[in-house]
């Protein structure tokens, strides 16, 4: 058990209260190997991928905005069985549903495994 482990289960409950109180939830599978994840993405990753600056003109929508806020935290757990592997829920509009709008933008993201935590991590 790990410190986090407490933490994993409050999103979960926090989930399934928003979406009890009928708020717009919705869960994608990704891809669990990094090759086909990268194949389905709508931009290039990795070499020959763009490395500038993207300017606010050139977006569809801007996430996390100093002026409406961000958030990021990231879980570990030693119990990988409390997690649904490659999982990504999204809380709220999509890009698509947002275009030309600068959006607050949380993510958690949840790590899992069993070497998690143990001695010399």
């Amino acid at each position: 058990m790990t410190v986090f482990d407490p933490y994993v289960g409050k999103v979960a409950e926090y989930v399934e209260g928003l979406r009890a109180k009928g708020r717009a939830i919705r869960s994608f599978q990704a891809p669990l190997s990094s090759a086909r994840l990268s194949q389905t993405l709508p931009f290039r990753v990795g070499p020959g991928a763009n490395p500038g600056i993207i300017l606010r003109g050139d977006m569809s929508v801007e996430l996390g905005n100093p002026e409406v806020g961000s958030a990021s935290l990231f879980l570990l757990t030693d119990s990988p069985a409390t997690l649904n592997d490659g999982r990504i829920t999204l809380i709220g509009p999509d890009i698509p549903e947002s275009a030309s709008a600068s959006l607050p933008f949380g993510q958690v993201l949840m790590l899992g495994g069993g070497a998690i935590g143990g001695p010399g991590c």
